[in-house]
Parts: C-alpha cells; structure tokens; sequence
C-alpha cells in the first residue's frame, strides 16, 4: 500500500507527480506512453528522473499509483500546457490516500519531489 509518493523516490531522484481520472494517460506493453495536458514549467522538469502518477479509481481503495522514466515532454494543443512522455511505466500498487494526503498539499493536478 503507498501512502505517498515521496515513498516511490530514491535519496538524490527527482520526479514529477501528477494526478489523473486516466481520460489523457495512454502507455503500451513496454510502459511507454504519455499522460495530459499539464500546465508545468518546462524548466523545472530538466533533469527529471520519474514520473510519479496517481489515478483516481472510482472508490476511495481503487486510486492506482504507476512510476515510470521521465523522457521529456512537447506542447499539447491547448496553449500553455504540455504532455509528459514516459516509458517503463509500471502499476507499483494501490494508494488509499487521497490526493492530498497522497502528496498533493497544494490542492494542484501535479507536484515536483526533488
């Protein structure tokens, strides 16, 4: 059971955090894909190692939690905002936190763990 994301990150890593419903999280076999349409500073994510992602499940017991390799991002068609790419994304468990709770203090859809 994770209760928060800074659990999944080794001393020295540095991730992104993002929640989703799962509407713009696609990844394939291999864990390579790309999730939303994120308003983030590209700046803070250079030298990113992971991305953390918690998808809220339909009860409070079913929010997934994935870690995969932050591989860069590109603007998305709504100005302003960008989609993260990833690959080695994995399903690490579930989470009965909720989003606050799971580390997302600001009440934002993503943080950064640095």
């Amino acid at each position: 059971m994770i209760r928060k994301a800074e659990e999944l990150v080794k001393p020295g890593e540095t991730a992104v955090v993002v929640f989703t419903r799962g509407d713009q999280m696609s990844f394939d076999q291999q864990g390579e894909g790309k999730s939303g349409n994120w308003k983030v500073d590209p700046k803070s994510l250079e030298g990113c190692d992971k991305v953390i992602i918690y998808k809220r499940g339909v009860s409070v017991d079913d929010n997934r939690v994935y870690i995969g390799e932050y591989m860069g991002i590109e603007p998305s068609p709504e100005l302003g905002r960008f989609i993260i790419f990833f690959s080695k994304l994995v399903d690490v468990g579930r989470s009965t936190s909720n989003w606050l709770q799971f580390g997302g203090g600001s009440g934002g859809a993503f943080f950064y763990i640095v």
